[in-house]
Protein backbone atom coordinates (compact mmCIF):
# COMPACT_ATOMS: atom_id res chain seq x y z
CA UNK A 1 0.00 0.00 0.00
CA UNK A 2 1.47 3.28 -1.07
CA UNK A 3 1.88 6.02 1.80
CA UNK A 4 0.85 9.52 0.85
CA UNK A 5 2.10 12.78 2.82
CA UNK A 6 0.46 15.77 3.54
CA UNK A 7 1.56 18.81 4.82
CA UNK A 8 -0.41 20.30 7.82
CA UNK A 9 0.77 23.88 8.25
CA UNK A 10 -0.12 27.16 10.66
CA UNK A 11 1.32 30.28 9.36
CA UNK A 12 3.23 32.57 11.95
CA UNK A 13 2.67 35.93 11.22
CA UNK A 14 5.08 38.64 12.05
CA UNK A 15 3.36 42.00 13.46
CA UNK A 16 4.81 44.13 10.54
CA UNK A 17 6.87 43.54 7.07
CA UNK A 18 10.16 44.45 7.65
CA UNK A 19 13.85 43.43 5.82
CA UNK A 20 14.95 39.36 6.79
CA UNK A 21 18.44 39.04 7.99
CA UNK A 22 20.42 35.81 9.12
CA UNK A 23 19.21 36.79 12.84
CA UNK A 24 15.91 37.78 13.57
CA UNK A 25 14.92 39.35 16.55
CA UNK A 26 11.16 39.42 15.51
CA UNK A 27 8.15 38.62 17.90
CA UNK A 28 7.05 35.33 15.87
CA UNK A 29 3.78 34.62 18.06
CA UNK A 30 2.53 37.43 20.02
CA UNK A 31 1.22 37.30 23.52
CA UNK A 32 -0.02 40.34 24.70
CA UNK A 33 -2.96 40.57 26.34
CA UNK A 34 -6.04 42.34 25.00
CA UNK A 35 -4.63 41.98 21.32
CA UNK A 36 -7.49 40.75 19.31
CA UNK A 37 -7.97 40.01 15.81
CA UNK A 38 -11.20 38.98 13.55
CA UNK A 39 -10.40 37.30 9.70
CA UNK A 40 -12.29 35.15 7.44
CA UNK A 41 -11.38 31.33 6.48
CA UNK A 42 -13.13 29.65 3.76
CA UNK A 43 -12.51 26.31 5.82
CA UNK A 44 -14.08 27.79 9.02
CA UNK A 45 -16.10 30.87 8.12
CA UNK A 46 -15.59 34.28 10.23
CA UNK A 47 -13.09 33.62 13.51
CA UNK A 48 -12.41 35.80 15.95
CA UNK A 49 -9.40 35.20 18.32
CA UNK A 50 -7.91 36.89 20.99
CA UNK A 51 -5.23 36.58 24.01
CA UNK A 52 -7.54 36.71 26.74
CA UNK A 53 -5.84 36.40 29.89
CA UNK A 54 -3.75 34.19 31.55
CA UNK A 55 -4.34 30.42 33.10
CA UNK A 56 -2.14 27.87 35.02
CA UNK A 57 -2.10 24.63 33.04
CA UNK A 58 -0.57 22.04 35.38
CA UNK A 59 1.68 24.88 37.25
CA UNK A 60 2.81 27.01 34.34
CA UNK A 61 1.20 30.47 33.99
CA UNK A 62 0.30 30.59 30.52
CA UNK A 63 -1.61 33.39 28.06
CA UNK A 64 -4.83 31.84 27.23
CA UNK A 65 -5.17 32.50 23.04
CA UNK A 66 -9.47 32.33 22.56
CA UNK A 67 -11.33 31.59 19.49
CA UNK A 68 -14.58 31.70 18.19
CA UNK A 69 -15.39 30.39 15.22
CA UNK A 70 -19.12 30.60 14.04
CA UNK A 71 -19.69 26.82 15.73
CA UNK A 72 -17.54 26.68 18.57
CA UNK A 73 -15.12 28.46 21.44
CA UNK A 74 -11.80 27.00 21.41
CA UNK A 75 -8.83 27.89 24.09
CA UNK A 76 -5.13 27.13 23.81
CA UNK A 77 -2.50 27.76 26.22
CA UNK A 78 0.89 29.50 25.05
CA UNK A 79 4.31 30.79 26.38
CA UNK A 80 7.15 31.89 25.16
CA UNK A 81 10.75 31.79 26.73
CA UNK A 82 13.58 34.60 26.73
CA UNK A 83 15.06 33.24 23.31
CA UNK A 84 11.82 33.71 21.62
CA UNK A 85 10.82 29.71 21.60
CA UNK A 86 7.43 29.46 21.41
CA UNK A 87 5.16 26.28 23.25
CA UNK A 88 1.62 24.76 23.15
CA UNK A 89 0.75 23.47 26.61
CA UNK A 90 -2.63 22.34 26.24
CA UNK A 91 -6.33 23.36 24.89
CA UNK A 92 -9.61 22.92 25.61
CA UNK A 93 -12.65 22.85 23.12
CA UNK A 94 -15.89 24.48 24.86
CA UNK A 95 -18.35 23.17 22.27
CA UNK A 96 -17.22 19.91 21.64
CA UNK A 97 -16.60 18.01 25.20
CA UNK A 98 -12.43 17.73 24.50
CA UNK A 99 -9.54 19.09 26.80
CA UNK A 100 -5.84 18.47 26.85
CA UNK A 101 -2.09 19.37 28.50
CA UNK A 102 1.63 18.38 27.09
CA UNK A 103 4.26 17.56 29.10
CA UNK A 104 6.64 18.49 27.72
CA UNK A 105 4.58 21.04 26.36
CA UNK A 106 5.20 21.58 22.57
CA UNK A 107 7.48 23.80 21.04
CA UNK A 108 6.23 24.70 17.92
CA UNK A 109 8.28 27.79 16.96
CA UNK A 110 12.12 27.80 17.50
CA UNK A 111 13.69 31.08 15.95
CA UNK A 112 15.15 31.85 14.03
CA UNK A 113 12.87 30.57 11.41
CA UNK A 114 13.90 29.88 8.00
CA UNK A 115 12.40 27.31 5.15
CA UNK A 116 14.22 24.08 6.00
CA UNK A 117 14.54 24.45 9.33
CA UNK A 118 13.57 21.51 11.50
CA UNK A 119 12.74 20.40 15.79
CA UNK A 120 11.29 18.01 17.45
CA UNK A 121 9.44 18.09 21.01
CA UNK A 122 10.53 14.25 22.32
CA UNK A 123 8.78 12.40 24.56
CA UNK A 124 5.19 14.08 25.37
CA UNK A 125 2.88 12.85 27.10
CA UNK A 126 -0.61 14.09 27.44
CA UNK A 127 -2.90 15.10 30.43
CA UNK A 128 -6.06 16.19 31.20
CA UNK A 129 -6.15 19.61 32.20
CA UNK A 130 -6.97 18.55 36.03
CA UNK A 131 -3.44 16.00 35.89
CA UNK A 132 -5.11 12.98 34.72
CA UNK A 133 -2.52 10.91 32.82
CA UNK A 134 -4.28 9.59 28.89
CA UNK A 135 -3.30 5.73 28.66
CA UNK A 136 -1.59 6.67 25.23
CA UNK A 137 2.28 6.88 26.02
CA UNK A 138 4.52 9.31 24.90
CA UNK A 139 4.83 10.61 21.51
CA UNK A 140 7.52 12.82 19.59
CA UNK A 141 6.11 15.96 17.65
CA UNK A 142 8.24 17.10 14.63
CA UNK A 143 7.94 20.24 12.84
CA UNK A 144 9.77 22.16 9.99
CA UNK A 145 9.31 25.79 8.05
CA UNK A 146 8.15 24.60 4.89
CA UNK A 147 7.59 28.43 3.15
CA UNK A 148 8.38 31.99 3.84
CA UNK A 149 7.35 35.27 2.92
CA UNK A 150 4.62 38.32 1.76
CA UNK A 151 0.94 37.25 2.48
CA UNK A 152 -0.80 39.99 1.58
CA UNK A 153 -4.45 39.96 3.36
CA UNK A 154 -7.50 42.74 3.66
CA UNK A 155 -5.37 43.69 6.69
CA UNK A 156 -2.17 44.57 4.69
CA UNK A 157 0.95 42.69 4.26
CA UNK A 158 2.75 40.58 6.75
CA UNK A 159 6.23 38.61 6.47
CA UNK A 160 4.94 34.91 7.24
CA UNK A 161 6.52 31.43 7.90
CA UNK A 162 4.27 28.19 7.72
CA UNK A 163 5.31 25.83 9.66
CA UNK A 164 3.74 22.37 9.81
CA UNK A 165 4.66 18.42 9.56
CA UNK A 166 4.35 15.68 7.33
CA UNK A 167 1.45 13.13 7.88
CA UNK A 168 1.63 9.54 6.57
CA UNK A 169 -2.42 8.75 4.66
CA UNK A 170 -2.48 5.39 3.29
Amino acid sequence: LACLSAVLLVVVVLPSLTARSGVLSEDYFPLTVGSHWEYYSEVFGQMSTSIAGEENILGVTTRVRRQVRSYQLIENYWSKDASGNVFLHGAVNFTYPFEVAYVPPIKMVEPPLFVGKAWVTNGIQAYDLDGTPWDDGPFDYPLRVYTEGVVAVPGGDFYSYGVGYDTPFG
